[in-house]
């Protein structure tokens, strides 16, 4: 997060614009002071992976990771307008890590799926995970009915 996400969020809300913040969840006390002081409108929180598997989707061995995530997860029930989780299905995660995911958030209002796609001639910084399988559009669309018997679920694609 900049630095300057405070003022510049103060700033467009002056102006009249609704203000919506993306985050990995990882600055907890930021989204709290934004939240508290009516600076955001909007909060798309993503989950990368189960947080069982979260450490291999990040590349963080710290448990403080998780313990950020899901203190902003708290701050989002209880504080924000309107929110999102979403997950970005990277290659490697299953519908069964989609149905954990689902589990860990039961009160959202809305989960996202978002098919996971590489550009071409773009690299990944690890580009061994070029050969993982990923979730196809189709499968994702398939397998929605399952995840809304836990909670609101929309795909992105």
């Amino acid at each position: 997060m900049s630095p300057e996400i405070k003022r510049i969020s103060a700033e467009l809300k002056k102006l009249g614009f609704l203000v919506k913040l993306d985050t990995n969840g990882t600055n907890p006390e930021v989204l709290e002071e934004l939240l508290k002081e009516g600076l955001v409108d909007y909060v798309a929180l993503d989950l990368k992976a189960p947080f069982s598997r979260y450490a291999e989707y990040t590349g963080k061995e710290e448990e403080g990771i998780l313990r950020a995530v899901k203190r902003s997860m708290e701050t989002i029930w209880e504080k924000a307008k309107d929110y999102e989780f979403r997950t970005t299905v990277a290659p490697g995660l299953s519908e069964e890590d989609l149905l954990s995911i689902a589990k860990e958030i039961p009160r959202a209002k809305l989960y996202v799926l978002q098919p996971f796609f590489l550009p071409p001639g773009k690299r990944l910084v690890d580009e061994s995970w070029r050969g993982r399988p990923a979730l196809s559009v189709e499968e994702l669309g398939q397998f929605l009915p399952e995840l809304r018997k836990i909670l609101p679920v929309e795909l992105r694609a």
